[in-house]
């Protein structure tokens, strides 16, 4: 997406904000505009992370997506030339090394085989969501959606210890905003599975409060944008240039 498309998507409404856009926000303006504007390079955690859901959620289109990458010597001319021609032959398919996929499937394999998590894996799998709130379009999937266990999420962590990841999912993640998100439509229960490269796995819910707390989050950042998109309707899109320091006018002050 252009600038200018984005400023106009802004400006006309169609903007659709998710969990990570208002994260984005929730750094400064510009890291939101990046987020639709800037080439988007997936870092290795990331692409595993994919990998990894799909092995679970989405078993049988593994194979379409994804191809295990052969070993090659890229330091000499022959290697570069063979992974070339790889990567030719492949198409869209997305590349995961063997070590990558041994890990993924044998932490998919420990959600598979633990009693404990399949009630929650039950119900739609990857379903999209579009709702509305506060006159600002929002969007987002869920992992695993039913009537039964509400909405499932599941995560790849450096740690699954629930106390470890709790401080992570509450002050460095913010899960609790992505529970109120996830569970506006249909005000059901937000559970997230963690499971380590360890293959160690948890549960993890969030209390009522929790999703309140997540709620007037929402509500502040929700406002932001909206200040933001009556800016941009008005041409200033200088608006979107602005750092870390929109959160901080008045500079952010160190002390002893």
């Amino acid at each position: 997406m252009t600038n200018e498309e984005f400023y106009n998507k802004v400006a006309s409404g169609e903007m659709h904000l998710s969990y990570s856009s208002i994260c984005a926000l929730m750094k400064s303006p510009r890291h939101f505009i990046n987020r639709y504007t800037a080439e988007k390079n997936k870092t290795a955690a990331m692409s595993f992370g994919s990998a990894f859901h799909c092995l679970v959620l989405e078993p049988k289109e593994f194979k379409n997506r994804y191809i295990i990458e052969p070993s090659f010597d890229k330091r000499t001319k022959a290697g570069k030339e063979a992974y070339s021609e790889f990567l030719e032959s492949i198409g869209d398919k997305l590349t995961i090394s063997q070590g990558d996929y041994n890990t993924a499937v044998d932490m998919s394999n420990a959600i598979f085989d633990n009693s404990a998590l399949e009630p929650l894996l039950y119900g739609e799998k990857e379903k999209q969501f579009n709702i509305e709130y506060n006159g600002v379009k929002l969007r987002g999937i869920w992992d695993v959606h039913s009537d039964f266990a509400g909405v499932t999420d599941l995560k790849t962590c450096a740690d699954a210890n629930p106390k470890a990841f709790a401080k992570k999912a509450i002050w460095e993640f913010h899960y609790y905003l992505q529970g109120a998100i996830y569970t506006l439509e249909n005000n059901t229960s937000f559970t997230i599975i963690a499971v380590d490269r360890n293959c160690f796995t948890s549960v993890i819910t969030f209390s009522d409060d929790a999703i309140k707390r997540g709620l007037m989050m929402l509500a502040k950042y929700i406002e932001n944008y909206k200040v933001l998109k009556q800016e941009t309707i008005k041409g200033n899109v200088k608006v979107w240039n602005q750092g870390y320091e929109y959160w901080y006018p008045d500079g952010y002050e160190i002390d002893f």
